[in-house]
């Protein structure tokens, strides 16, 4: 096994070694490190689960082993000479624990638990967005996009870039790179891979050194150069069988004989997960070009420069180069550069309110642990109030008896720690060997999860502050009562204004606390159904999606656009692995103001109301199984020079001609194509295809389709029907694209059935993941809010014995306590609501999520918990009114 899979468990082996003595850890401690290292790597070789369970057990016995060490007689800590009698005061706290093996049992699971998924949540997501990319100064390694007036991100331009690079002084080594297709080998037997074309000094950059071989360099990069490839360890690994001979091979990539010159190391596939890396087209970069195309970029941050200093050098060098370039038709240009960490920029702004949802998830899910823990250790200090005020009474000072309940809450605590941090370690790796079985090429490279110093530092900060927050506040309710009250009370104390006080506010925390998570877990419950049941509401049967961007100057005119585009129709159409293709790209949602129609003579509040998806399309929409109803579709005569027309669904033509002919008819999109717009005939009626967000309130099948001739559209999402299996349809399609402009940036050609799978496989890996923390919470939840309720009631026996023995009846007492439960339920979900309020906006920013949903979840939500405050209250009240009011007065509470 190699240092880095053990150095993790080393460490935390080291940081249990620490409880012992010095003087021990001199004598012993080197010895029984490498033992302990020794027999952990034997256990691994049988498996993980073998691993995991040899070092729970073998940590639990070495804390155990240093605290018999610490606390035996003759010892600093089990001399009376320590200060304020620490080694008498563990000793008692260890004791008492042990005395009650049901109360530390279930106490340490519950904090266990809480800790756990806490640190498991904290540690992953700081791997997904926050970790540094796993290179040399990863962190300071910056990822460069143009940003659109409306928030979009997409590539630079790849001519701009090159006149900005020589006047950039915020970054080091800025280099451009741009995603590629590549399909390896030919015929049957070719396979499509992600790759990446790039300048030489992406490897400099990320200080990479290769397994094999070489990397790019320089020469490759100049015109007429030998074509060379560099694979990723995944490719040659999956493409090659791991022979070291493929060095030097002439290998068929995109049907162009390029020379195989070195395999990079497992875990590197910069800048995201490149499975290879081809040269850059050198022309792409000339800073002389006018119609050159797009590029990403990356560089390294400038010591003491941040990446807003960037961004805004950027912004004054890229309206210095624009000046005196001229806009193409039809392109949109971006207002500016963001310059964003790679995995910030891989997470996007949406995935950070995924972050923020799944991080105050788990810090609720603690908060709800330390509730119930809090309150089993207040039950427990409640039972011990004679005993407090026995040796107050006899001159035991307020820290001494502070520090005796603190070492019961750091005991538990540090233990509950260790064992959450086992925990949390084993379900970390368990979904990275999940997550690169099931979705590998798919993940960023950077995304490997397990022990690492993030789990550390989530173990250390969340334990810390389960002592801080229980610690304090037990010991300290603990011991602010006054001796001479709680002495005088008897053996029946009754409770007080402040015990009481404390009592009514953990309930209502407890019902905030509850109501959120509540909320937030059977929410994405059904978002996660509903994903897997998605329906696409199309034929989806051998069909593969790609696409392609002409946003970029080579391609100035809509003439030359509309010739690319059927020039690739064309030459799909020829190849026998292609049944038929279909292209369509969206120019308006329904929630669009230029989603709006015009017909003629409409005015008021039905024109309001007419409004479609619409879309450019050229090609039938047989291709995804939908049938015309009426007329026809759109044929070669429907050109940017023929008449405007327009073919629109069933469901448009039925909302705006209910029972007539929609045939001849006319609409305008003024909204959508300005002041100008033509007036549109109806050609043809065509069958109901919902478009929108699958899980979307939008979600409709009222849509209007324009030809794609007849726009000004660039981007477009080509849909291909094949015939044969899906790898030769995929190498295909990239060979067919390739061979007409071989610099074109084109999507990864999918299948449907493959973004199903995957897809599929991802939400159902997450549901049972986070899943299996809501079941834990909503546990903590029922119990935690029964418990506190049911104490508070039962606390009150005398109370209520004292209410019977004056006349009150069983109703009447049933009646005020039910009324005092419903005033904390009213009072908690009045301080639930802004809480749960930010949890669907921020759920609806990343998932979809109806209004119905929400109402109807909200809805359950608070009748489970109204209805677990009514048992929790009415329980152990039928309980206390069937005590004899006699047996009630005298019942110690």
């Amino acid at each position: 096994m190699s240092g880095r899979r053990v150095g993790p468990i080393r460490a935390l082996w080291r940081a249990v070694a620490a409880l012992y003595p010095r003087s021990f850890r001199e004598d012993c401690g080197q010895e029984m490190e490498e033992t302990f290292v020794a027999r952990y790597r034997d256990a691994r070789a049988g498996g993980r689960a073998r691993a995991l369970r040899f070092a729970v057990r073998e940590l639990a016995a070495a804390g155990q082993g240093a605290l018999a060490e610490r606390l035996r007689p003759g010892s600093p800590l089990g001399s009376d000479r320590a200060p304020i009698f620490v080694g008498q005061d563990l000793r008692h706290a260890v004791r008492r624990l042990l005395a009650t093996p049901l109360f530390s049992g279930m106490t340490l699971i519950v904090l266990a638990g809480g800790l756990g998924i806490s640190i498991f949540t904290a540690s992953f997501l700081h791997t997904a967005v926050n970790k540094p990319l796993p290179v040399e100064g990863g962190s300071r390694i910056v990822r460069l996009n143009a940003v659109t007036p409306y928030g979009g991100v997409r590539p630079i331009d790849a001519a701009e870039l090159a006149r900005m690079r020589p006047e950039i002084s915020t970054l080091n080594e800025v280099g451009a790179f741009a995603n590629r297709t590549l399909t390896v080998g030919s015929g049957e037997g070719a396979w499509t891979l992600d790759a990446t074309a790039a300048e030489a000094n992406l490897f400099t950059i990320t200080r990479a050194r290769p397994l094999l071989g070489r990397t790019l360099t320089a020469l490759d990069q100049a015109r007429g150069a030998e074509p060379v490839v560099v694979l990723s360890h995944r490719a040659w690994r999956l493409g090659f069988g791991l022979d070291s001979a493929v060095i030097g091979r002439l290998v068929q990539v995109n049907q162009v004989a390029t020379r195989v010159v070195g395999v990079m190391p497992e875990g590197f596939e910069f800048p995201v997960s490149s499975g290879a890396w081809v040269p850059i087209d050198p022309e792409l970069l000339d800073p002389l070009a006018t119609d050159g195309g797009a590029v990403d970029a990356f560089g390294r941050l400038v010591p003491g420069v941040d990446a807003r200093q960037v961004e805004s050098e950027l912004e004054v060098l890229l309206a210095r180069v624009r000046a005196d370039r001229p806009v193409p038709e039809g392109v949109e240009r971006p207002t500016r550069i963001s310059a964003r960490t790679f995995p910030e920029a891989q997470v996007g702004d949406e995935g950070m309110w995924v972050v923020a949802i799944l991080n105050g998830l788990a810090a609720l899910i603690l908060l709800l642990a330390c509730i119930n823990v809090g309150n089993l250790l207040l039950a427990r200090a409640n039972e011990q109030r004679r005993e407090l005020a026995v040796r107050q009474a006899l001159g035991a000072s307020r820290g001494r008896l502070v520090m005796q309940h603190l070492w019961e809450t750091i005991l538990l605590s540090g233990a509950g720690g260790l064992l959450a941090t086992l925990v949390a370690t084993g379900g970390l790796e368990l979904i990275n060997d999940w997550s690169h079985a099931h979705l590998e090429g798919n993940l960023a490279f950077w995304w490997q999860w397990g022990f690492d110093r993030s789990v550390l530092l989530a173990s250390g900060g969340f334990v810390t502050l389960a002592v801080v927050v229980l610690g304090g506040a037990v010991s300290l309710r603990a011991t602010r009562e006054r001796f001479l009250d709680t002495l005088r009370a008897g053996s029946a104390p009754t409770e007080t204004r402040e015990s009481t006080r404390w009592s009514s506010a953990l309930v209502v925390v407890q019902i905030v606390v509850v109501s959120v998570v509540m909320f937030v877990g059977v929410s994405s419950g059904i978002l996660g159904k509903r994903l897997l049941e998605m329906d696409p509401g199309h034929d989806t049967e051998r069909l593969i999606r790609t696409g392609f961007d002409l946003r970029i100057e080579r391609y100035a005119t809509l003439a030359e656009v509309d010739r690319f585009r059927h020039a690739v129709a064309d030459a799909l159409t020829e190849r026998k692995e292609v049944e038929r293709i279909h292209f369509q790209t969206y120019l308006a949602a329904l929630q669009m103001e230029e989603s709006r129609i015009e017909l003629p003579g409409l005015s008021g509040q039905a024109e309001d109301q007419a409004r479609a998806y619409v879309l450019a399309v050229d090609g039938p929409l047989a291709t995804l199984g939908v049938p015309m109803q009426a007329g026809r579709f759109f044929e070669d005569s429907d050109t940017r020079d023929g008449a405007p027309v327009t073919v629109v669904s069933q469901a448009l033509a039925f909302q705006l001609w209910p029972g007539g002919d929609a045939l001849g008819r006319q609409i305008r999109l003024r909204a959508l194509e300005g002041e100008g717009a033509p007036w549109r005939t109806v050609i043809g009626v065509a069958g109901d295809l919902p478009y929108g967000q699958p899980l979307s309130r939008d979600r409709s099948p009222v849509a209007a389709y324009l030809p794609l001739d007849q726009t000004a559209v660039r981007g477009v999402a080509l849909l291909v029907k094949h015939r044969g299996t899906e790898a030769a349809a995929r190498a295909a399609i990239v060979e067919t694209v390739a061979g007409l402009d071989p610099g074109l940036d084109l999507l990864r050609p999918q299948s449907y059935r493959e973004m199903f799978e995957k897809g599929g496989a991802m939400v159902t890996a997450t549901a049972k993941m986070f899943g299996g923390c809501f079941v834990f919470a909503l546990l903590l939840a029922v119990t935690g809010t029964y418990g506190l309720v049911a104490r508070g009631i039962t606390r009150r026996t005398r109370e209520i014995g004292i209410r019977r023995a004056l006349g009150a009846s069983d109703a009447r007492i049933l009646q005020l306590l039910v009324w005092q439960g419903g005033r904390h339920l009213g009072l908690g979900a009045a301080l639930a609501l802004p809480f749960t309020a930010v949890a669907a906006l921020g759920m609806s920013q990343a998932l979809p999520l109806p209004r119905a949903v929400t109402l109807l979840t909200a809805v359950a939500v608070s009748i489970s918990i109204a209805a677990t405050v009514f048992v929790a209250t009415w329980l152990p009240t039928r309980r206390a009114v069937r005590i004899e009011p006699r047996d009630a007065l005298w019942k110690d509470g």
